[in-house]
């Protein structure tokens, strides 16, 4: 009798040990549609909140490898294609052609810089211990601020490009 006993009181004791315990908190992760959402629509916000996931890491990585990429083809398509038929039909109505704006090069530098740095940090999350805490802020930054940067240039874009035929169209009285 003396060892149901125990026994007993040993289930009982494991029992009420179970129920002292505190269930452990599930850390929130988000899902990959959602963090593929939040890039399009809050770009920034989600390059920090990529810092907050490890899954994400290789993500940061990629994408500054593909905005380098791509800004800078963009880039290179409106400088050797774009921007010498707007001068040919600005010339041609008499207007003054454009002149290459400084932060054109700026921005093309800026996208170098990006291309770089992504590699590098992909390089990194693939090693063993992956990417610092640093790395990984300075990736959102330049990412944040590539967001930034880029809705400047498209304004001042536009706004280069349309200037000259409006100016050129009031001087022709059209």
């Amino acid at each position: 009798m003396t060892s149901t006993l125990k026994t007993n009181l040993l289930k009982l004791n494991l029992v009420v040990d179970q129920e002292q315990q505190t269930p452990q908190k599930r850390p929130f992760h988000i899902p990959a549609v959602l963090m593929s959402l939040l890039i399009f629509l809050t770009g920034p916000l989600a390059y920090f909140l990529m810092i907050r996931e490890k899954k994400y890491h290789r993500w940061l990585s990629v994408l500054l490898i593909l905005f380098g990429l791509s800004y800078g083809l963009i880039f290179a398509f409106q400088s050797l294609v774009v921007g010498p038929n707007i001068d040919t039909v600005l010339q041609n109505v008499g207007a003054k052609p454009q002149t290459p704006i400084v932060s054109d090069y700026f921005l093309l530098a800026f996208n170098v810089l990006e291309l770089i740095f992504g590699v590098y940090l992909f390089i990194q999350t693939k090693s063993q211990n992956g990417p610092s805490k640093t790395l990984l802020l300075i990736a959102a930054t330049l990412l944040s601020a590539n967001a930034i940067i880029v809705a400047i240039e498209t304004y001042n874009s536009v706004d280069s490009t349309l200037i000259p035929y409006y100016k050129t169209a009031s001087e022709l009285n059209y």
